[in-house]
């Protein structure tokens, strides 16, 4: 009976112990707090790794590029090594488009020793030009019509940044959340440290 009595306080006190730490753990989920960090923040870092994972070294399958205006052209046939890249889409957010134009908008490209260009997936280039004239502080960068490519990025309804070497190799994939500019100027500093480290060599 008394072995019985005390094996019935450590089921109580550990029941206990369970409810007090789910409680705190729900708290803090509920606080938007992991460890210190919002949850936005934790979420927004496992899928910029992830994304780097799956697409960074990637090679684009096509080079078909296409003016506003419909006609053909070729990215680097004016010697230009790189390229820093706003992917947008006619499936993405639209909220979020204008976000990632917007902060693109205002990134001096020559800092990573590249242009700067938006890339867009939309039906034709008067769709693409409206969207121009509508980001204003956008107008100075290249934009031009690129249909489907062949990155796992192209499936997460965002739009997203990268840098695009010589040879059509992706690198430096990054998806720009609005909910956290933070992380998306972290970003382009970052980008900066590691390009002129390279341009300097």
């Amino acid at each position: 009976m008394k072995h019985a009595f005390y094996i019935s306080i450590i089921l109580i006190l550990t029941a206990l112990d369970i409810y007090l730490i789910s409680r705190l753990a729900w708290k803090e989920y509920s606080d938007d707090s992991i460890g210190g960090f919002t949850q936005e923040y934790v979420v927004s870092n496992i899928t910029g790794m992830d994304q780097l994972l799956k697409n960074g070294g990637l090679t684009l399958d096509s080079t078909a590029v296409f003016k506003p205006d419909d006609t053909a052209c070729g990215l680097f046939e004016d010697g230009t090594r790189r390229y820093l890249v706003c992917r947008i889409s006619q499936y993405d957010c639209d909220v979020c488009t204008d976000y990632a134009l917007e902060k693109f908008a205002f990134v001096n490209a020559e800092d990573y020793g590249a242009k700067a260009l938006v890339l867009a997936n939309y039906p034709s280039g008067k769709v693409i030009e409206i969207i121009r004239q509508r980001h204003s502080a956008a107008k100075a960068i290249g934009f031009y019509r690129m249909e489907d490519v062949n990155l796992p990025a192209e499936n997460a309804g965002m739009p997203y940044y990268f840098i695009l070497d010589d040879n059509m190799k992706v690198n430096d994939v990054f998806f720009p959340d609005r909910l956290l500019p933070e992380m998306t100027s972290g970003y382009f500093e970052k980008l900066k440290e590691k390009y002129s480290a390279m341009n300097s060599r």
